[in-house]
């Protein structure tokens, strides 16, 4: 479990921002706030006994529950104010059965 951004990885991303922020940016909207969140070890912990990650959902005995982007946000203080979510790229068929 990862609590806390290494800071070697806060060193790299500033360097590659400095360098081309203008560039980057636009493509990773506010996902790089995400370098300065601080976990709740207790909720992680307490929570990770019901994450199933073949499902990516947390699991408990009468629900399931699936965060969405939204409440990511929220619970990281991180706004997604007129932001578009991220579209994944069109996936090949191609060899699928």
């Amino acid at each position: 479990m990862m609590t806390e951004v290494p800071r070697t990885l806060k060193e790299w991303w500033e360097n590659i921002r400095v360098a081309y922020g203008n560039e980057i940016i636009p493509h990773l909207w506010s996902l790089t706030d995400l370098l300065n969140v601080e976990a709740n070890k207790s909720l992680i912990t307490l929570m990770i006994e019901f994450w199933q990650p073949t499902i990516v959902t947390f699991q408990f005995t009468d629900f399931e529950i699936t965060p969405t982007l939204e409440e990511i946000s929220q619970i990281a203080n991180l706004s997604l104010a007129g932001r578009a979510p991220l579209a994944p790229r069109t996936i090949s068929r191609i060899g699928v059965l």
